[in-house]
């Protein structure tokens, strides 16, 4: 996988150095203060992330001032130039709580999808409205002790594919269907086959972090996206 990615906590003080007055501007859409922040946190990591892995991505921008995270009509980011043209890459944000991760990949290496989730107790018709019965069965008994894990996994894991492919959850959650789920650890990559309806499969990469947090990162190749660019 191509791709790179940088996970933080919000680190506290002013995250709006570095932000165009168009993104400013787009930021006052965000009333509650708490989604503000992540938004402002969102944008603050994934310019880092562009600027200090701009000659693998290929990138010639190296400030932050000189990059526009624009939120699409669909509601996924694209990176662009200060003047609004988009640069040649994919790109992707997740939130959880005061933790947020962007990831990002060359255009020619394919589309990026990430999503960050809190392992919780989900109830059983979420599972059955959401999850495939192969993926049901991949779960295991209740009583086990990572099957909160192995659920938010699987959600975690469909979340990421369809930022990847676009669409989000304009899409059916069962349009995704994950195969294997090989257990993970703690800072232990693990990869899970994935099965795409209508489109290539993905790769797709999972791992545990601060113990109580799912990371997924997907990957589809050129051709598979499915959204506009407006």
């Amino acid at each position: 996988m191509n791709i790179r990615w940088h996970m933080d906590r919000d680190p506290g003080g002013d995250l709006s150095e570095g932000l165009l007055p168009v993104e400013v501007l787009e930021g006052q859409r965000y009333r509650h203060a708490g989604r503000h922040r992540q938004w402002q946190h969102g944008r603050f990591l994934s310019k880092s992330l562009l600027c200090h892995e701009a000659q693998f991505l290929g990138l010639q921008t190296t400030k932050p001032e000189q990059i526009r995270i624009q939120r699409m009509s669909a509601g996924w980011p694209q990176a662009q130039n200060a003047e609004g043209r988009p640069l040649p890459i994919s790109l992707s944000i997740s939130h959880c709580g005061d933790w947020a991760v962007s990831a990002a990949c060359a255009q020619s290496a394919g589309h990026v999808g990430v999503d960050l989730e809190r392992v919780e107790s989900r109830s059983q018709h979420f599972i059955g409205d959401y999850f495939t019965e192969g993926e049901q069965g991949l779960l295991g008994p209740l009583a086990e002790s990572d099957f909160d894990t192995r659920v938010t996994a699987i959600w975690s894991i469909k979340e990421a594919v369809l930022k990847a492919l676009g669409t989000g959850l304009a899409d059916p959650a069962t349009s995704v269907e994950v195969l294997t789920l090989p257990q993970a650890h703690k800072d232990n990559w693990k990869k899970a086959q994935v099965q795409l309806t209508g489109a290539p499969n993905p790769k797709v990469r999972w791992r545990l972090v601060e113990d109580d947090l799912v990371l997924v990162l997907a990957q589809l190749p050129v051709g598979s996206w499915c959204m506009p660019s407006a």
